[in-house]
């Protein structure tokens, strides 16, 4: 059976210390929390994890780090490392590197700033990126309102089948289920179909209504229980249930996006909410800049008005 997955992946994000260095230590405080919601994937080094802002030899260490945290008895997990950057050079260093400590999968975004001119030009580009790795499933990474790649992604698939065998799937972070749905339809060589990875957290009821199995993102680490209560709702045909989770998690992205467009975006925001939870991964890197000490309260507060906090500890399940 091919590298499939049928759960919720938590977007990592990236333990920084006031100076701005990574804090390397602080991951395994993290990846415990983790698998005590009972997260049992992880996506590193993606855009939650301010990939594009950390240099290579960081990206290698927090990798190395995640991959020895999951082999620990009782902590197991799956580390899927993203990869993909600016520099071809250096995403080949980083794939070649993420196969030799032993990682689950390996996603690579387009080329940023200097751009594939057509679908043919990304099919070439993820090859030649996956036959550094050719044992380790690939999965691209679909992100367009941020790498400005527009490619339509079952045009993508259809020609990457017979020309990069390792090809998994997608981490499909496009709010266009048109697009998806088609994607999900879409056969490999062998006639497997295309594993789809949902990136839209607020969005995932619609993905898996179409078809999607698993997702990858930020909130994931937030509020995994919902999300699991969510899942569990739909397979079980309780349709009210299921809306009443996903609300939950819009609530939580439009307070998240309240805050954050403020200061560079969603992660500072977020960051503050996972320290709350206390799991203290420090302030976001420059350009983005933390929330000072007046606004995280208020952030705290509009948190308490929404339920947040009876959310995750399962209070409101309770009353």
């Amino acid at each position: 059976m091919p590298f499939c997955v049928e759960d919720f992946v938590a977007a990592t994000f990236t333990p920084m210390k006031e100076n701005g260095n990574v804090n390397l230590e602080a991951i395994d405080g993290y990846q415990k929390f983790l698998t005590e919601q009972e997260i049992k994937l992880v996506y590193v080094n993606g855009s939650t994890a301010e990939g594009t802002s950390l240099t290579t030899e960081e990206r290698k260490q927090i990798a190395e780090k995640w991959v020895t945290l999951s082999q620990i008895p009782g902590r197991e997990m799956k580390v899927l490392i993203q990869v993909g950057g600016t520099n071809f050079k250096e995403t080949i260093e980083l794939t070649e590197h993420a196969a030799a400590i032993g990682a689950d999968a390996i996603s690579t975004l387009a080329p940023l700033y200097f751009t594939p001119n057509s679908v043919d030009d990304l099919v070439e580009y993820c090859k030649r990126v996956a036959d550094k790795a050719p044992n380790l499933p690939l999965y691209y990474y679909h992100i367009p309102d941020r790498t400005g790649v527009r490619f339509d992604m079952e045009q993508f698939l259809n020609k990457s089948r017979n020309v990069i065998p390792n090809l998994r799937g997608i981490k499909f972070s496009s709010k266009d289920l048109y697009e998806g749905c088609r994607c999900l339809r879409t056969l490999d060589a062998n006639g497997d179909n295309y594993d789809l990875l949902f990136g839209c957290d607020e969005q995932v009821i619609s993905a898996f209504a179409i078809g999607f199995k698993g997702a990858i993102g930020s909130t994931y680490s937030l509020i995994p229980r919902v999300y699991h209560k969510l899942k569990q709702a739909l397979k079980e045909g309780r349709l009210d249930d299921a809306r009443r989770y996903q609300y939950k998690s819009v609530d939580l992205v439009k307070v998240c996006f309240e805050f954050g467009s403020v200061t560079g975006g969603l992660l500072p925001a977020m960051k503050v909410v996972l320290t709350k939870l206390g799991v203290d991964i420090g302030p976001p890197r420059y350009p983005m800049v933390p929330l000072d000490d007046a606004t995280q309260k208020q952030l705290v507060e509009r948190l308490q008005e929404i339920g947040f906090f009876d959310w995750w500890s399962g209070k409101e399940e309770q009353q």
